[in-house]
């Protein structure tokens, strides 16, 4: 993905809002279980009011509405009721009358807020021991209201039970669920049976945030809260799926600090876009030069992500409405899809990343098999970075990926891989580093159009060395330290070596060896060949190699210096025709030297002929000069001819 930044992307704004979410329902938890309320029972216990109880014969046949005020710790409570009855079991029934019903309203403390209980009918023993809350019980508080058709409380066991489903109503929120258990013992609630939230966002209501689970558990003393049995998340076009899902409030606030989905966890979040955004130019992408390149840049940017782990883990920062950390655990994944199409897949045992206040990604660590993996719009290939781990650094934008010692960092694209002990990455450029153990792989396709390049096409050719630098401003790659490049049979051998990815010119400096391998032919078995010089510069375009300085070529017997060699090609890829010699020519065979200012190695005919005023010191025969001197290297006889002599041909046996 070519110049995309990488950043907090738009994706995470989802998690923003699934955080917001977290801590609106479980402020409402606190009010649907109703602690205040049944504290106040609780306390009460068989107290008797300061006015004084009717006698249940008399109340049986008053008409006017019951009122009842409790003084207990600084508060107040207030009962009215059409009737209040004994019934045949010994048990008290407050009974309220067609749009009057039983009410019962919490004051709370000098300044509080009230909370509003009222039910068609409630049923209670003496002291409160237990209590049936009947028909349209309604409990009110700070905007919010919970309905269910019966509520019931056992003192013994400090539980309240909603006999019925329960729904909770609020101009932000609302929710469901089939059943209701609340504990005072531990101050803990459970929801359960298609539990459900659904938060509305006044800026699109369209949208709502939802939230479903069998099981929806609430312990308000740990700030925590748990969901079980499916659980599933969606707003708008986004979904996600957990076996289960933790969450952690602040100890401070009631705002969200941990969310922890466990179990097969996922998530496809795809982000609306603004009506504007429509209208809006998108990125503009930097040009990329025309030719072949190496293309390590991975966008960690996208609003629009598909995520799975077995276990994915997300915590808040305490002061600002933002993702702290996002950790991934077993066989994690995200897939970050681009507004062009392009896809970034992160995977491994262990993904973690980091973020400021902003929500800009600050780091990333991915362990375990960790990989990185590219694909633009429209291409088939992929650009893959492998290790164990692999870091980024947000502050300085480079992506690193290691190895260890089972594995190798690698850094991959189509025709290209390269693996070491360390890959560095710089996004801010595109450059790249790589060390320890380097080895490079090239493989061009055969059909390919372009420059025909160094080696054949069709098959692998390899580069080992010590350290690699990649600069994508010149699309030129630098080996160093005991470079190495072969494939097949050809293996060429420098300190230094530089390839440029869009012309396919090589250059090796530093005192650089090409030895390929001379065929066997009619009447001579095949012999190695060993071309050298201080630089050796490789035309893509005319396919030769030259050596200036102090080159050197080897073959059978035959030693050859001069100050130029040029490797001219073959017609077949991949093999030489001839080498040619210029400036101060010198052979040695044996003990036979000759001399000359051109020679020309025929490499099929085995034959290297020196021209240019070449002579020939032997110490049988003294200086044999002539016009030129063949080497005949398959039987090792030397031909010298002279035209301007009377004899024109020597040959000269080994």
């Amino acid at each position: 993905m070519s110049g995309r930044s990488a950043g907090g992307g738009g994706g995470w704004r989802f998690v923003r809002a699934l955080r917001l979410l977290l801590a609106v329902l479980l402020a409402a938890a606190v009010v649907i279980i109703v602690v205040y309320f049944l504290t106040h029972l609780r306390r009460s216990g068989g107290t008797e009011p300061v006015q004084g109880e009717l006698p249940p014969q008399k109340i049986q046949s008053q008409k006017e509405p019951i009122y009842r005020e409790f003084n207990r710790d600084l508060s107040r409570m207030e009962i009215s009721a059409a009737r209040n009855r004994l019934q045949p079991d010994g048990r008290f029934r407050l009974e309220g009358e067609p749009g009057k019903p039983v009410t019962i309203i919490d004051r709370g403390t000098k300044g509080g807020r009230d909370m509003r209980f009222t039910a068609d009918r409630v049923d209670y023993e003496k002291g409160w021991e237990k209590a049936v809350f009947t028909g349209n019980v309604s409990i009110e508080m700070r905007g919010m209201t919970i309905r269910a058709d019966a509520f019931a409380y056992d003192k013994a066991t400090d539980l309240m039970r909603s006999l019925s489903a329960v729904t909770i109503r609020a101009s932000r929120f609302q929710g469901q669920a089939r059943s209701f258990v609340y504990s005072l013992r531990d101050d803990s609630a459970v929801l359960s049976g298609e539990a459900q939230f659904t938060l509305i966002d006044p800026k699109n209501e369209k949208a709502p945030f939802i939230l479903f689970g069998d099981r929806i558990a609430f312990n308000y003393a740990q700030r925590r809260a748990r969901l079980e049995g499916g659980v599933r998340l969606s707003h708008g076009q986004s979904r996600g799926r957990a076996d289960a899902v933790e969450i952690q409030l602040f100890a401070e606030k009631d705002d969200l600090h941990i969310l922890w989905l466990m179990g097969n966890a996922t998530a496809a979040l795809r982000e609306a876009k603004p009506a504007s955004s429509a209208k809006a130019a998108p990125k503009a992408k930097p040009e990329v030069p025309a030719g072949p390149s190496f293309q390590p840049v991975f966008s960690l940017e996208s609003d629009t992500q598909d995520i799975s782990a077995d276990q994915l883990m997300l915590t808040a920062y305490p002061d600002a409405p933002s993702i702290n950390a996002v950790r991934a655990r077993g066989g994690a994944s995200f897939v970050l899809i681009a507004a062009d199409g392009g896809r970034t897949r992160i995977q491994g045992d262990a993904v973690n990343f980091g973020f400021n206040r902003l929500g800009r990604l600050e780091g990333m660590t991915v362990r375990g098999g960790g990989s990185l993996t590219a694909r633009d719009a429209g291409q088939s290939g992929e650009r893959r970075l492998a290790g164990n781990p692999i870091l980024y650094e947000g502050s300085t934008r480079v992506l690193k990926a290691f190895g260890s010692e089972k594995t190798r960092a690698i850094s991959a694209e189509p025709g290209r891989e390269i693996s070491a002990d360390w890959i560095l990455i710089f996004m801010q450029n595109n450059n790249a580093n790589a060390s320890g153990n380097l080895t490079i792989v090239f493989q061009r396709e055969a059909d390919k159009a372009g420059p025909s390049g160094f080696f054949k096409p069709g098959k692998p050719a390899f580069i080992r060395g010590g350290f690699l630098s990649y600069l994508d401003k010149d699309r030129s790659l630098q080996v160093r330290t005991a470079v190495r490049m072969w494939q097949d049979d050809q293996i060429l051998e420098a300190p230094e070596a530089a390839i440029s990815l869009q012309t396919e010119v090589l250059t090796a400096t530093g005192g650089a060896g090409f030895r390929f391998v001379q065929p066997a032919g009619k009447n001579r078995p095949a012999a190695a060949v060993q071309v050298g010089g201080e630089k050796m510069d490789f035309d893509p375009q005319s396919r030769q190699v030259v050596f200036r300085g102090q080159g050197r070529l080897r073959t059978r017997d035959v030693d050859l210096k001069a100050d130029l060699l040029t490797v001219v090609p073959d017609k077949e890829p991949g093999r030489a025709r001839s080498i040619q010699a210029r400036g101060t020519v010198a052979i040695k065979k044996g003990d036979r030297e000759a001399f000359g200012e051109a020679a020309d190695y025929d490499v099929e005919g085995d034959t290297i002929v020196l021209t240019g005023h070449p002579y020939l010191v032997d110490k049988e025969r003294g200086t044999v000069r002539g016009d030129k001197l063949t080497f005949r290297l398959s039987d090792g006889n030397i031909q010298v001819e002279n035209r301007a002599q009377e004899r024109s041909e020597i040959v000269i046996k080994s």
